[in-house]
């Protein structure tokens, strides 16, 4: 992978890492830390697969699975829930 793009990505996970610990400043500096919106969006699909890559290794279950549960997951949400 291209050093540009690892560090888009690690970006985008320190994006997560921030809001998780409720540092909501961080994470606005993350998000501003991109060079364009493509950049952004390629960022954080790549996290979300490598995410989903992840927890289907430690379920020991087909990527594929573990992406149509998430899916199923989510279109469950109600839409007055927060996010």
């Amino acid at each position: 992978m291209p050093t540009a793009f690892t560090e888009s990505v690690q970006r985008a996970a320190a994006y997560v890492a921030a809001r998780a610990r409720g540092d909501l400043d961080a994470a606005e500096a993350m998000l501003a830390s991109f060079d364009n919106d493509n950049q952004r969006t390629l960022a954080f699909a790549s996290l979300a697969e490598l995410a989903v890559g992840l927890v289907a290794a430690y379920d020991d279950e087909p990527t594929d699975v573990i992406a149509s549960r998430l899916a199923l997951s989510i279109a469950a949400l109600r839409s007055d829930e927060p996010y």
